[in-house]
């Protein structure tokens, strides 16, 4: 389920980029890269303790850690005002950065999700499948509402 929502959370990213940088390859490409940098930072502060070195996090103890949870609601406000942003002031570059700072905000929340379910599930591989084919499916749901 959460894949899902990341995919329709990355298309609406990218529809809001379309209105605010223009349809170009590189701003999915900046979106697509702020969010796999955003994934990379959320996994390593989840998965891991403050200390160098420590055993990774379980997800109750990353849950609990202040800023994972805080992770959902900022990349949602992000997104949105970046939304009414772009449709007060088109093509303006507040708004596309907004958008792409909300990228980052997400694939952060993607990386500290699997980085704290890793832990509890038996086979992280079947974690991974799960939430890809979810996002797939997200990507497949986003292309059929138009």
């Amino acid at each position: 389920m959460t894949g899902l929502w990341l995919a329709l959370w990355q298309v609406a990213l990218a529809a809001t980029l379309l209105r605010t940088a223009g349809a170009t390859v590189q701003s999915f490409f900046a979106l697509t890269a702020t969010w796999l940098l955003g994934g990379i930072v959320g996994a390593r502060w989840a998965g891991h303790a403050r200390d160098p070195g420590s055993l990774p996090r379980d997800a109750a103890g990353a849950e609990h850690a202040g800023w994972v949870p805080r992770l959902l609601p900022a990349a949602l406000l992000l997104g949105v005002g970046a939304r009414l942003l772009g449709a007060a002031l088109t093509f303006s570059p507040a708004a596309a950065g907004a958008a792409l700072l909300a990228g980052a905000v997400a694939g952060a929340y993607a990386g500290a999700f699997i980085a704290t379910r890793a832990a509890s599930w038996p086979a992280v591989s079947r974690l991974l499948l799960t939430e890809n084919n979810g996002f797939v499916l997200g990507y497949a749901t986003a292309g059929a509402l138009r």
